[in-house]
This record gives C-alpha cells, structure tokens and sequence, in this order.
C-alpha cells in the first residue's frame, strides 16, 4: 500500500544532546528533554509547492528544506537559525500574520535543560521576506513569554480578520508536575498582545499541555479550541465571540483523565462535522489505570526541608502503595531510609504509611483513570448542543504510546483512514521503555469504526520513537503521503502506492486560499454522505501538514463547499461527467485557470507553457468546469 522514499526526505536526521533529567529530579516518571521534533509544511517562496521547516532540539539549528519538485527536497541556509540554535523547538506553524502575502514562521521554546524563567525559553517569530530567507521578528512583535511550551495553534478567535495564537505551557523546568502558563496571543494588526486573562483565564495555568487545535465543533464559525493534558482531560474551551469558556464538563470530557499528547480532526462517520482522534499512553506498560483504580501522583514536601518531591501510587486490593522502590525513594528523600530499613518493610506499608495521611493530604494530588488512545466523536445536535462520545481505539494500537496522527482517505473509497505513530524511549529506568509498536494505520468504515491493516500488508513500519506526523502529496499524484518525524533519528517518509485515481485539492493555490487556516470543507458524496475538512494550522503531536484536501476518487462526489475563513464561499460542482479534474500542479511556471460555471479564475499565470483545453467551456451550462494547463516539453 505504500513504500519507504529512499530520497531526500530520508535523509533529513532530528539529532539530540543527551540530558540527564533523573539528575535533577530523582522521582521524575519521564524524561522531559526528548519530546521534539517538530514539522511543519507550508510554501515559503511563493512557487506553488510546500516546504519543510524541521526544528532542532538544543545544540542544532533547526532546518528549513526547499521543494524543488521530483520528490527533491534541498537544505536551505538560515543564518538565523544557526544564531538560534541554543533554543529547544518545540511546536512551529507556518502562517501569514501581517497579511503581505507570504508566510512567517512561529516557533514554540521547549526544553527543561535550563531554569524556570530562562529567556532562553522565549518563543520565536520569523518573518519571510517573500523569497523564503527568514530574519527574527522586531522586539515587541510577541511579548516576552518565559515558559517552556509545547504547541502552537493559530486562528481567528476573534473574527476581525487577523491570525490569533494559542501557546500550550509544557513544563515547568526542574518543577514537574507544576502547571506552566499557557496563553492567548491576539493580533493587533501591529503586534501579538497577551490577552490571556481576558479571552480565557481559565487556560492561563491548567496543565501540562501537549497538543491543542481549534475546531468550530457547533459550526457558528467561531473557532473552539480543543486542549490535551498530561494528567489531565481533553479540555473544551467553546468560542462565544471571541472568549474562551471551559466547557468541558458539559460536553462530556472532564471524566477521562490521562496522559494525553495529541489531537487530530476529520470527520470519521461522514456526518458533516468534525471528529477527533487523541493520543495516550495505550494499554502495554506497567500502569494499569481504571475509574476506581487510578494512578496517582502526590507532589510535596514530604521531610519538612520545603523541597518538593515526587511520589507515584498504584492500587492494589484497594490500598493505595507506591510505584516507586525504597531504593531510588530514598535517594530523593533519605528519611524514608530512616524509617523503614529494609525493602521488606517499605514493600509491604502503604502510602499513607511511609508519607503520613497529613503530608499526602498538603501535597498536590494528580490522577490519571485513561489509558486509551481514543476516538472523541462529535455528537452536537442540529440545534446546537455539544455533546462529544470517548471511544477507545481497536486494543492493536494501545500497544505503545501515541504521538502523530492523521486523518485521511489513503485508498480513495470516500472514507477517512488513521494513521498513527509511536513509542516512547524516554520512561525512568524501573518502568523501561515503551517501544512495542511500529505504527498502525486502520481503515475506516466512514461509520466511525476502524480496522487495523497489518504492517506487512501497509507497508508502514516505524519502530523509532516517532513524534510528528505529517501529510502532503509529496510525489503531485493526488494521493497522501507521510513524513514521521523521529526523535533522536532519521526520519521516514512514505509514498501512496495503492492503486486508484486519487485527487487533491491545494487550498493554497485557489484565489482565496493565500489565508486558509480555518477554511472549512464539505464533501457532497453521490451517496448522500457529508464529509467535512477543516485546515487547521496544526495537529497530532507537534505537526502541520500541507494545505490540500484529498477528495479520493472524484467520480463519487457531487459537489464541494468551501467556507473561507472571512466567511465567503465557493461551491465546486463535480456532478458533470466531462469535469475531470481541479488541477493542481506545482510548477514554477505554470498557468492555471478554472472555470467554475460562468466564472473565469485565473489562479496562476505565466508565460511558456502550452494550454491544453480538456473541456470546452460554454458559457450556458452551469456544469461546466474547466481548463487545464499542461507544460509543454
């Protein structure tokens, strides 16, 4: 079904400087400096095809990668990014914040390899100077923000026409599991402004964010935002004119706790709105988490000294003892060593017993009762009630935890397909790694259900602790292809070999679509089927994709709306046998022009190539669509 790319894309290696977390925190579950990197596609020089920026962790510049077509992909120098090197790039999101026309570049610092408040931690914007070269942004285009983050989501939350942005707060250097800040950015026109405390204080300090996305879940074209948590849920801000509201618990999601990390849109059941998939730990390691049994983290002072440590528990017959041994539990607080000698003694008390009742109860209190990787079907009524449905994934994906996810049709039957990326090498040494998958990709039914395909069978096998996950059609065949960013790793990347007459729609290449994060899509089927696409700025694990929509085989579909971000549509109608096709083609110097009923787009435009009319255009039939050009040799 698909076949590993031997070119240019494999080539590309995410490298790291191996950081002793457990040094610094003795009870730290997880390590905290390997969770990069992050990719993001998006056309910088204006010549019609996506480019790739790879971030780097700390000690290597991050990467930009120039299409040049052919599946050829070359290394771009930035000296700017080599100046930048000292930072730790976390998530990153091409988008056009000042409106000239091209795309700037936002990147999210990570990392606990300094202290709390670090400038090194400060994020990044770079601005494109319309030919692809990047410089840092003025002082004062973002504000100073010294928080290690994680994702960066981008829309319009506040409809006056100009790109917001959500940054997710990761961590808290050397203080985990504290909550970091997160914040709302809105753009001003003239700079970003922190406008946290009055768009939605209620996100400012509730987790450890992993992943985040906005969505118009209720379709009143205000864009949601849809947040994971480690040792948290998914969490629902809803959009009432411009100001985020947790909604969470009354949409359903406040009693599924867990480590999530990632959250992918598509519209799984072909209803016409917008489903989620969500990353998790799975079911294949030593934590065995249930609603009456859930796993347990206390942070506290816990020997009087006012230093914070770590304590994990875990239930057994209904008494709660801890995760960890008396061993490394005493390293970090030698007083347990003190009161009970032995490993026998420790192994047989409970929490409350070596901890006392009165600190546990002083002490912050975490739970976690979800383990599954999981689908959250969108269940909002015609009338407006939102209301989502948690379903775990098929049991052959909780193998290891999951990082990146997709959501498209890969073989062309009208239904979204999942891809998913895993493993995890990154756990303290008692719980060792958790590296038991090698990808999954399930077939989707478009009822919402999903069968696993076997990697013999796909041909997609990454047994490399995977992050991001990408799509785009690297090889212009209309089909989807995947780019798996791997930490400390070469990457993979996979080209659509199934053998169907795919199509691809390039949102970016249609005369509306320079602005196309928060574009929405409609899929008419033959069938009846509504299937809905939004682009989003980002999704999964730290990743965005290419701004194409890939319609599968065009024959069955009737129709395609656009809704444009400022709130204009297009309608596309597929319904007449002689509409062959949207052409897409990436080329340089290509002329593209569509006709859409009795309207004449010029998309592109100029000289050397030939016109190739493949339908003649007769200005009385509605059903008439187009011309395609093809170069000329």
């Amino acid at each position: 079904m698909f076949v590993k790319d031997r070119g240019s894309l494999s080539k590309i290696v995410h490298q790291e400087k191996i950081y002793d977390d457990f040094k610094r925190e003795n009870l730290l579950p997880n390590k905290l400096s390997q969770l990069g990197s992050g990719v993001s596609w998006g056309d910088i020089d204006g010549d019609g095809d996506d480019d790739i920026f790879v971030g780097g962790s700390k000690g290597f510049p991050s990467t930009l990668y120039i299409n040049k077509g052919n599946q050829k992909f070359e290394n771009k120098f930035q000296p700017v990014f080599i100046n930048d090197s000292k930072y730790e790039d976390m998530g990153s999101v091409f988008f056009d914040p000042d409106r000239d026309g091209d795309l700037d570049l936002f990147v999210v610092s990570g990392g606990v390899e300094c202290d709390p408040g670090d400038p090194i931690l400060q994020d990044r914007l770079y601005i494109n100077d319309g030919n692809g070269n990047f410089g840092r942004a003025a002082d004062g285009l973002i504000p100073k923000l010294y928080e290690s983050g994680s994702v960066v989501s981008v829309a319009d939350i506040n409809q006056d026409g100009r790109d917001d942005l959500f940054i997710g707060g990761r961590t808290v250097p050397g203080n985990y599991p504290s909550s970091p800040n997160s914040f709302i950015l809105i753009n001003s026109g003239a700079r970003f402004i922190n406008e946290t405390q009055k768009v939605a204080p209620s996100l400012a300090n509730a987790g450890m964010v992993t992943s985040a996305i906005f969505s118009d879940v209720n379709n009143d074209d205000w864009p949601d935002l849809l947040v994971t948590y480690e040792w948290g849920p998914v969490r629902f801000y809803l959009n009432n004119k411009g100001r985020l509201y947790d909604k969470t618990s009354m949409v359903g999601l406040d009693s599924k706790i867990g480590w999530f990390s990632s959250i992918s849109p598509g519209d799984i059941d072909n209803d016409g709105d917008i489903d989620f998939i969500v990353g998790n730990t799975g079911y294949n390691t030593k934590y065995k988490a249930s609603y009456l049994n859930p796993e347990i983290l206390y942070y506290g002072d816990f020997e009087g000294n006012g230093k914070k440590n770590i304590v994990e528990a875990k239930f057994e017959d209904n008494v709660c003892f801890p995760r960890r041994g008396l061993g490394c539990s005493s390293d970090a607080m030698p007083i347990i060593k003190e009161r009970f000698p032995t490993y026998h003694q420790f192994a047989i008390s409970s929490v409350d017993q070596i901890y006392s009742q009165e600190l546990l109860d002083k002490a912050q209190k975490f739970e976690v009762n979800e383990l599954a990787s999981a689908i959250i079907e969108n269940r909002t009524t015609k009338e407006g009630k939102i209301q989502f449905s948690f379903q775990p994934l098929p049991r052959i994906v909780q193998s290891s935890p999951i990082f990146g996810t997709a959501l498209c049709d890969v073989n062309g039957d009208g239904n979204l397909d999942l891809y998913v990326v895993q493993n995890f090498s990154g756990p303290q040494r008692e719980t060792g790694y958790m590296r038991g998958g090698v990808s999954h990709l399930l077939l989707g039914d478009g009822a919402g259900n999903f069968r696993a395909i076997s990697p013999n069978e796909s041909g997609l096998v990454v047994s490399a602790d995977a992050k991001s996950l990408t799509m785009n059609d690297v090889d212009q065949d209309g089909k989807v292809d995947f780019l798996v960013g791997v930490n400390n790793g070469k990457f993979l990347s996979f080209i659509n070999d199934i053998d169907f007459n795919g199509s691809a729609i390039r949102l970016s290449d249609l005369p509306k679509g320079k602005h196309f994060i928060g574009a929405k899509i409609w899929l008419h089927f033959n069938n009846g089927n509504i299937q809905m696409h939004q682009l989003s700025g980002s999704s999964g694990y730290l990743s965005q994709s290419g701004p194409v929509v890939y319609i599968g085989n065009k024959s069955d579909i009737k129709k395609m709306i656009i809704k444009w971000p400022n709130g204009s549509k297009d309608e596309i109608n597929f319904s007449n046998s002689s509409l062959r096709l949207l052409l897409i083609d990436n080329s340089k110097s290509l002329s593209i022009f569509v006709v859409i009923g009795t309207i004449l787009i010029v998309i592109k435009s100029l000289p050397f190539f030939l016109v190739k009319v493949l339908t003649r255009f007769n200005p009385k039939s509605s059903s008439n669509c187009l011309i395609i050009l093809s170069k000329s040799n």
